[in-house]
């Protein structure tokens, strides 16, 4: 009877890990994350390790025969612990974790989506490539930004060829456009006047973008595209603008690694639409979907970001899961056409380092992978770039910086050194007021004093978009593998210092931490960044609406 256990035993066991590991291997080709609660987890594990104690128990019963009633009490004991404990332990970290599963199933419209969009972006408006490279000075009558009207149609849906958008100053004044016929364009071609662009073809979808002038619509604008031809609207005071007469004040809604194409975020889009409903403007800082090779995955991340796009420009650069590679950067720049600062003919085959201005406000947004080319670090161009863009901006009032690794941060890939000595001597000399981030999925602040100022740099982590969160709280202390482990869902450094984790992980930064890190939370969030005439307000929210942080700084000397 024993051996028979014995060989049931080991084949549950085999067939169990079989299964794990040819799932793990469909879900990474489908580009599936089994996102299961971590009480779920744990009683995974728990039940692989009672399945091989019951073995290692099994054999112990096969040699000790002899020793019948104290194996039988050794069996129940181990049993028993192995199970009840990894219960016990599930069920901690689940009321740690309360909001750790985004993985809501994806409803059908959405991953069988037969078009997305509209969305807004800005394709031409970078400052410094208007002005001779030795007089970086500007003149705002040189500034003539276009907006670009971006959307998908499954062939079949497209009732008319010839009215594919209607653009007007008014409803009565509607202007009817088609796309040329044999004109195609790349994401980097010369723009067509007043003709729908084909910018992307398959026999899934086809990509269109129209592209508008903003100073023929001094007022604002509607529109309507096919298939359905909804109705929106965009107000001037949404379009970029080199400088005002008077401040006018911001609304920015920023996101970051939403990891849209596998979890749904349907939720934070609607908490964010409730709260900021007059946002000018979204930014992300990366990694909006997992498989950024993917149309497919691309399409779900539009469908569920919805109409909020079609009213406000959206301005975002690549992460590892959406630029890391060629095939990457490829379908992120059809996707997204700003008007790069460098092109793939350069010696180090370019980089997507882009800017804009919003009256008194410059945001320039970094490439760390180079079009896909090497990752982590802006090569040399991007820096030369990014200097010359803000001495092109020298009279630029509040300065964001936005890009995907984070330079300060305690979360699973902590602090990164070579961002720091590559960038923060730029932020103190052009006194940045905001740098954000992500690739960590948890919200954490930094607040850093600017040398010879009395101005400081807010270091924003905003990685709680919508990817499964951090488990810095799960790797045991006997076993680091993290350079930070906390000791709770909340964390703040300054007042509660903590080394914990693996002390000589080369993504440590103790000295940073102990004296910046003002805030952490492991929590989906979103950040509402509000600029005023004189100050910038962060507004840190998750996804039942509840803030989560807040502070306020001044911009002025």
């Amino acid at each position: 009877m024993t051996e028979i256990w014995l060989k049931v035993t080991l084949i549950c066991s085999w067939i169990l890990l079989a299964s794990f590991y040819f799932g793990g291997l469909y879900s990474q080709k489908q580009n599936l994350r089994l996102y299961l609660p971590f009480k779920s987890r744990i009683i995974i594990l728990g039940s692989i390790g009672t399945i091989f104690g019951w073995l290692v128990i099994e054999i112990g019963f096969y040699a000790l025969m002899d020793h019948y009633f104290t194996t039988i009490w050794i069996i129940l004991s181990l049993f028993t612990l192995l199970v009840l404990a990894p219960l016990w332990l599930g069920l901690q970290i689940r009321q740690i974790y309360t909001d750790s599963d985004p993985s809501k199933v994806l409803p059908d419209y959405i991953k069988n989506w037969k078009h997305f969009g509209p969305y807004l972006i800005v394709t031409t408006g970078n400052f410094h490539s208007l002005s001779h490279p030795q007089s970086p000075s500007l003149s705002p009558s040189l500034f003539q930004p276009i907006m670009s009207i971006i959307w998908a149609v499954n062939p079949s849906h497209i009732q008319d060829p010839q009215k594919l958008i209607e653009v007007g100053s008014s409803l009565k004044t509607m202007d009817t456009h088609k796309i040329i016929p044999n004109l195609t364009h790349s994401a980097h071609s010369a723009h067509a006047a007043h003709s729908v662009n084909l910018i992307h073809s398959d026999k899934q979808f086809h990509l269109y973008r129209f592209d508008i002038k903003l100073v023929e619509y001094p007022q604002g604008f509607y529109y309507r595209v096919s298939p359905d031809f909804q109705q929106y609207f965009v107000p001037a005071s949404r379009y970029p603008r080199y400088q005002e007469e008077t401040a006018k004040n911001l609304e920015i809604v920023a996101l970051s690694d939403l990891h849209a194409d596998g979890n749904s975020i349907l939720q934070e889009i609607e908490e964010l639409k409730h709260i900021c409903p007059n946002a000018d403007l979204i930014i992300s800082s990366g990694d909006n979907i997992s498989r950024g090779s993917s149309w497919t995955n691309w399409g779900r991340f539009f469908a569920q970001m919805g109409d909020y796009m079609a009213t406000r420009p959206f301005y975002t650069c690549p992460g590892n899961h959406d630029g890391d590679s060629k095939k990457k950067a490829h379908h992120w720049s059809t996707l997204f056409p700003y008007s790069f600062q460098s092109n793939s003919s350069s010696a180090t085959g370019g980089n997507f380092f882009h800017s804009i201005r919003h009256g008194a406000v410059h945001m320039m947004f970094l490439d760390l992978y180079n079009r896909g080319l090497s990752p982590r670090l802006p090569d040399t161009s991007q820096i030369e770039s990014l200097i010359l863009d803000l001495e092109a901006h020298a009279d630029a009032k509040v300065r964001i910086l936005v890009l995907h690794n984070s330079i300060y941060c305690t979360g699973e890939f902590g602090c990164d050194p070579d961002l720091e000595r590559l960038l923060l001597p730029i932020i103190d000399r052009y006194k940045m007021q905001l740098v954000i981030s992500g690739h960590a999925h948890l919200l954490e602040i930094f607040r850093r004093k600017i040398p010879g100022s009395d101005q400081e740099t807010v270091f924003l982590i905003n990685g709680g978009g919508g990817g499964k969160l951090d488990e810095i709280l799960l790797h045991p202390k006997w076993l680091p593998t993290v350079p930070y482990h906390w000791e709770g869902r909340i964390h703040r450094a300054k007042l509660s210092p903590f080394l914990g984790g693996d002390s000589s992980h080369p993504f440590r930064n103790d000295e940073a931490v102990l004296k910046y890190q003002e805030f952490g939370i492991i929590s989906h969030s979103w950040t509402r960044i509000s600029i005023t005439q004189t100050e910038i307000g962060i507004y840190a929210y998750d996804w039942q609406g509840t803030m989560l942080y807040e502070c306020k700084i001044s911009y002025l000397d």
